[in-house]
């Protein structure tokens, strides 16, 4: 019939979210540095203080779901999934791994802040995790 038009499937209207969220996320944040914080003053951190936190992307998770850390400590985020994915934070808490490729690590962040850290992979939205930095 003319002028009808086929009701979009669930799956297409996510992926179609989806791919809007992650290309208005695309350059936003730094890809690597120093994660901004919380209202308390951040720590005084040098080079080579702190210990780094593998946080492991698998089967559309971050394992462990919430990373407990120390202000100067860092996080590294590795794609052991299939598909590609990022660690993205969000709000005024600003960083992007960047597309990660199965197999890949990104590059180290470092919190100085204590706070609460919420992040999501931009390609994929319902992937949620935080990093509680004490």
């Amino acid at each position: 019939m003319t002028g009808v038009r086929r009701p979009r499937s669930p799956l297409t209207a996510l992926t179609t979210a989806a791919t809007i969220v992650a290309l208005a996320l695309t350059g936003c944040g730094d890809t690597s540095g120093d994660a901004a914080a919380s209202d308390e003053a951040p720590a005084e951190c040098g080079p080579g203080d702190g210990r780094t936190v593998t946080v492991e992307i698998a089967e559309f998770a971050f394992d462990p779901g919430t990373a407990t850390i120390q202000a100067c400590d860092s996080v590294v985020w590795a794609n052991e999934d299939e598909q590609a994915h990022t660690a993205t934070g969000d709000g005024d808490q600003r960083w992007n791994t960047g597309n990660l490729q199965p197999g890949e690590a990104g590059e180290p962040v470092r919190f100085e802040s204590p706070g609460s850290y919420t992040y999501r992979c931009a390609l994929h939205p319902f992937m949620t995790g935080t990093v509680e930095v004490s």
